[in-house]
């Protein structure tokens, strides 16, 4: 606890050295003085709390050396010792604004009762405006976490702290960046870089501010640092966010001002808590920022080099297919046939991957809507299996689709619905094993679901959820036997969702898949045609 200063000016040495034995007593530190002059000395070394002083003195009476202290330090208290005999002065002394008087003769008990009670007021005092300070402390809390732009958050700290204990400077430093500002921007009390690896060394372990002043310091070194800087008194708390020390906020007086209150420590600590987590929040803020920006750039980059690679592989890839399909109808025998369906095939798996590839760009870009329509279900799922009868035959795969009678016509969007399902009945071909069966089939409802059954490989539970991340395959990359990107069902899956509806896999290994996906709603109402353009 920080002890209360006493300057005790009086001619007579045995009241001097009286009043100092009983103040000391009590635990006040005493500074006494024979006279004004020396007072006024003492004053400008070190700040004091309280003045206690003869009132008709040689030389500087008491009142002329109370108005000359208070203009070096304007808080201190005063007490003046007076006689029956000197009223006057005593009245002379209330007007420049004494708290207190003690009438001689005095007993021990009426000194120690009058420094106290003087003192006791005006802690209450102070500790009532500081109360009224911390009010707003809280407050700031609030406008602490609505800023989350760093420098501007700085500022706000420094300003508070500059303004709140009526520093000469205030510092604030920060370890990762190895940021050190300081309020006012101009001045002649500088934490210099001894003093902040000092101070950095002091507040390793500190939960709470800690307060130097000058005149009491033990430690030769950090007094010395103090003095070169021309520091009296610095109050120092850490910032802190859990056990991370993020770095410190310093609140710094010269030589000759009032000393920090009592409730100074207190009130940094707070304000030092509440900037920490302010601080934090606003750089966590920043590499969100840059992290997502980063992502920005990386995704326009993934999608030029999609929308490259695609007009770069499609224009060749088409005259593949056309040269393809004129060998196939001419060709005259089945060898040569067989190698124009080898080529027809792996051309058309290359489109597909160039389209997959296309359609989650466009998903990316949240380009697609749906456009719900009446859809024959029937001949929707044959334009999607007549591109994989070819391959389902090939691996003497059975292909089975199970619509009942009411469910023949259902509203949905065919593009987009014939997507899913054809990336759906490709991963069952893909994954079941030469002789297996798939099953198409819907079930009815306020929204249909359809499902893909096989019975290949199967899917892991660890698996399941994976399965439609983009380019996630469960196979080992470097072993595996089947092709693919691993896009079909992530972009089934986007799909699905756009139009509101949900996709999930039923899966066990070594027994197979089904894979199930709800419609649109079929309760909503149909879209209005748009009115025609007259001629």
């Amino acid at each position: 606890m920080v002890r209360e200063r006493i300057l005790l000016v009086d001619d007579e040495e045995s009241v001097r050295n009286l009043c100092k034995i009983i103040l000391e007593q009590e635990g006040y530190e005493v500074e006494p003085v024979p006279n004004g002059y020396e007072a006024i000395k003492k004053a400008r070394e070190k700040p004091f709390e309280l003045l206690l002083t003869d009132i008709r003195m040689p030389g500087l009476d008491g009142i002329e050396t109370t108005q000359a202290i208070r203009e070096i330090q304007p808080e201190i208290l005063c007490v003046v010792i007076t006689g029956y005999g000197q009223m006057d002065l005593a009245l002379r002394a209330i007007k420049v604004g004494v708290q207190g008087f003690l009438l001689k003769p005095f007993t021990p008990e009426e000194l120690v009762n009058t420094v106290s009670k003087v003192l006791e007021i005006e802690r209450l005092r102070r500790d009532n405006l500081r109360l009224k300070a911390l009010l707003p402390l809280f407050e700031l809390s609030k406008t602490f976490m609505s800023t989350l732009e760093l420098p501007r958050l700085e500022e706000e700290i420094l300003q508070i702290t500059t303004e709140s204990l009526a520093t000469d400077s205030s510092w604030l430093y920060l370890v990762d960046s190895d940021t050190l500002l300081h309020l006012p921007k101009e001045t002649s009390i500088i934490l210099t870089t001894e003093l902040q690896t000092k101070v950095m060394i002091e507040i390793e372990e500190a939960r709470e501010a800690i307060l130097w002043q000058l005149a009491e310091i033990a430690d030769t070194e950090l007094a010395e640092l103090m003095r070169k800087a021309g520091i009296g008194q610095m109050l120092v708390a850490p910032l802190r966010v859990g056990e991370r020390l993020l770095g410190f906020l310093a609140a710094l007086k010269s030589t000759q001002a009032s000393p920090f209150l009592a409730s100074d420590p207190d009130f940094i600590t707070i304000l030092a808590g509440q900037a920490a987590v302010a601080l934090e929040n606003a750089r966590l803020f920043e590499e969100i920022q840059r992290a997502f920006r980063e992502l920005q750039e990386l995704d326009k980059m993934k999608s030029n080099f999609i929308t490259i690679v695609s007009h770069e592989l499609r224009t060749p890839l088409s005259l593949v297919i056309g040269y393809a399909s004129l060998l196939l109808e001419e060709a005259k025998d089945p060898e040569s046939k067989e190698y124009a369906q080898v080529i027809m095939r792996n051309s058309m798996r290359l489109s597909s991957l160039i389209n997959d590839m296309l359609d989650l760009k466009r998903l990316a870009q949240k380009a697609m809507t749906v456009q719900v329509r009446d859809v024959i279900l029937p001949e929707l799922i044959e334009r999607v299996l007549e591109g994989y009868r070819p391959i389902a035959r090939d691996k003497n795969q059975k292909i089975e689709v199970e619509i009942p009678s009411g469910l023949f016509k259902v509203r949905a969007d065919p593009a987009k619905l014939e997507v899913v399902l054809s990336n759906l009945v490709s991963n069952a071909v893909k994954f079941t094993p030469p002789g297996g069966e798939i099953k198409i089939g819907v079930e009815n409802g306020d929204r249909p679901l359809m499902y893909v059954k096989d019975n290949g490989i199967g899917i892991p539970p660890e698996e399941q959820e994976k399965i439609f991340w983009s380019f996630y395959q469960v196979e080992d990359p470097l072993t595996r036997k089947h092709g693919g990107l691993g896009l079909g069902l992530s972009i089934a899956k986007e799909l699905v969702e756009l139009w509101g509806g949900r996709i999930w896999v039923e899966s066990e290994v070594g027994k197979g898949s089904t894979f199930w996906f709800s419609l649109p709603s079929q309760n909503e109402p149909k879209e209005a045609p748009k009115p025609q353009d007259k001629a």
